[in-house]
């Protein structure tokens, strides 16, 4: 499968999942005061590793997908090769493929599919819990998170149907509540970013004991708990006069006449969780709902994109606010005349820049939904003393 480019970012708004246990209020009896709110929260998922073969799990998903037994007859690190006894339709290895992340080849009744392990355990665990299951190293181990409160139960309960459990560390199962630091860090900066992007100052977000802990300044906690999960607005818009410059923060009221509305962040089915290299360029993949999709094309179709991309940009706003706009690329143009375009690429650059991009804009996309539930275990009233 190929990856259509597309210089434009695209994202989720999507609520952030949070719950409320308990309210406590401490006071300070003072002359002069300032209200603030602090927050105490707790990420959602667990750490674990697994023993489980790709050859397994391909085997017995494309049982399921074709309904017929499937021969494993070639397998690297890097790819798997199967025949099957009829011919395979290549909408299924379309989808299967997309979800797994790899490319494939298809000669009648054999498919090589380009996957790794990493990728298969993830996807598989990921399609049937309903989360997003990313590998890790934690502790200088590879491990996977499973980014939702799962028993150790209902994974060996999966890993099962494919001949695999979860490993044994030092005599004792592998599996850990939480989450690993680089998703404490990621959440931290997608917090600090959202209250900044809302236009709050003296806000402060910082690990303690395995909580993450938002400080707030001049905000209730009734408040607090309101902003933290309210979701962000995301809009998709098309330049549709190309005399005129965009310009990044740029307020959505001085930017409507010389750009038409394309998508809402709902249109948006999902973007992925790390920068993926193609083409020895960095990029972050992303996917458009059916509908999304049609609205894409038919806004690229009405406003001129497919006559002359590099003159229209794409320009994408969060909360109203210009965060990106790039213009088309020529391929996508020529090919979303004729069909619409499900899978595209946010293209960053190479090398280290175009990686450290990548970062940003996911950070940007994930504004509005954190990669985990978030549940706010405390909350706490403070009234400080300003002289």
């Amino acid at each position: 499968m190929k990856l259509k480019k597309v210089l434009v970012i695209l994202a989720l708004g999507v609520a952030v999942s949070v719950c409320f246990a308990g309210c406590y209020h401490l006071f300070i009896v003072e002359k002069h005061f300032e209200e603030g709110a602090s927050l105490q929260l707790k990420l959602e998922g667990v750490l674990v590793q697994i023993d489980a073969n790709k050859d397994d799990i391909i085997e017995q998903e494309f049982n399921d997908l074709l309904n017929d037994s499937v021969t494993i007859t070639d397998s690297t690190d890097g790819a798997v090769t199967f025949i099957t006894k009829k011919p395979v339709p290549k909408d299924v290895i379309d989808s299967f493929a997309f979800d797994y992340g790899g490319e494939y080849t298809i000669n009648d009744s054999q498919v090589t599919l380009k996957v790794t392990k990493e990728k298969v355990v993830s996807s598989f665990l990921g399609n049937k819990l309903g989360a997003e299951v990313v590998p890790v190293f934690y502790n200088g181990t590879e491990m996977y998170e499973i980014r939702k409160n799962v028993s150790l139960e209902c994974i060996n309960s999966l890993l099962a149907q494919v001949n695999g459990t979860i490993a044994l560390e030092h005599g004792k199962t592998a599996f850990i509540e939480g989450v690993s630091p680089e998703t404490m860090d990621t959440v931290k900066q997608i917090i600090e970013r959202r209250f900044a992007i809302l236009g709050y100052r003296g806000v402060k977000v910082y690990e303690q004991n395995g909580f993450i802990i938002l400080d707030l300044a001049g905000v209730s906690p009734s408040e607090a708990k309101d902003i933290f999960g309210e979701p962000s607005k995301f809009e998709i818009r098309i330049k549709t006069d190309v005399a005129k410059d965009i310009k990044m923060s740029e307020d959505v009221d001085k930017i409507k006449g010389i750009t038409k509305h394309a998508l809402y962040g709902d249109d948006i089915e999902s973007v992925a969780i790390n920068p993926q290299k193609i083409d020895d360029a960095w990029g972050v993949i992303f996917s458009l709902s059916d509908e999304g999709a049609d609205k894409f094309r038919e806004a690229a179709i009405r406003y001129g994109v497919v006559k002359n991309p590099l003159s229209h940009e794409v320009v994408m706003l969060l909360n109203d606010k210009v965060i990106y706009f790039a213009p088309f690329s020529p391929e996508l143009a020529d090919e979303i005349k004729d069909k619409p375009i499900y899978n595209l690429v946010i293209g960053t650059g190479t090398g280290d820049t175009g990686y450290k991009h990548a970062m940003e804009l996911i950070i940007h996309l994930k504004a509005g939904a954190l990669p985990v539930n978030v549940k706010i275990v405390r909350s706490v009233e403070l009234y400080l003393h300003e002289g």
